[in-house]
């Protein structure tokens, strides 16, 4: 995750501003052959980084909720095996 006070990272704001310029445009020419590089470029540095960030923020997830989850199971088996325990237990 960067640490950095933008909200934008720079392969967003490229492709953001390309987007305009291109939308800016009135005619319908075909991209040349630079341009289309210039897209492809800016959109695959976008997706690794918009990867990295999922990946850390899944990982974080994953972190602080494991422990949770494994609290809750532990404390429904708990609880099965009290519940069973008395069941056992009892007089029929």
């Amino acid at each position: 995750m960067q640490s950095d006070k933008h909200f934008i990272s720079k392969p967003t704001l490229g492709l953001l501003l390309l987007a305009l310029f291109a939308g800016a445009c009135k005619y319908d020419a075909p991209l040349d052959a630079d341009t289309r590089r210039a897209i492809d470029s800016l959109a695959t540095e976008q997706i690794k980084a918009s990867k990295q960030e999922l990946d850390s923020i899944c990982l974080l997830a994953h972190q602080n909720r494991l422990p949770l989850i494994v609290d809750s199971l532990k404390q429904a088996r708990k609880k099965q095996i009290e519940d069973n325990l008395k069941r056992s237990a009892s007089p029929r």
